[in-house]
């Protein structure tokens, strides 16, 4: 069992997709647990969905996600470290385009504002 000291850690928000519930639309998101360890960005293995799908097969919007998420959150921040067998490696903090960089060369791309 490797452990890592982490030096951040925090519930993400996934992409935002849209599910038709019983009499109405649902717009909902999965959520990550993410921690970085020494510039490296590992997320945990479970993902807290955002949509269950109920006894009668009906999609339901799971409220408790983002709560269960926050919980685990609490759990590594109080334990300091995360073990290897729960976590992927999923990139590394230098690998991130700045944001505002991304936006700029974006926008300056003439198909990227059709």
């Amino acid at each position: 069992m490797t452990e890592l000291t982490i030096s951040r850690v925090g519930a993400i928000e996934g992409d935002l997709y849209l599910v038709w519930g019983e009499d109405e639309e649902l717009f909902l998101f999965d959520t990550v647990v993410e921690a970085i360890v020494d510039g490296d960005i590992y997320h945990h293995k479970h993902i807290f969905k955002g949509l269950v799908v109920d006894d009668e097969g009906i999609n339901r919007p799971n409220m408790g996600a983002k709560d269960a998420a926050d919980k685990l959150v609490g759990a590594v921040v109080d334990h300091g470290v995360i073990n290897l067998d729960h976590w992927v490696l999923v990139g590394n903090l230098s690998e991130l385009e700045d944001p505002l960089v991304r936006l700029e060369r974006e926008w300056s791309t003439p198909d990227s504002r059709d």
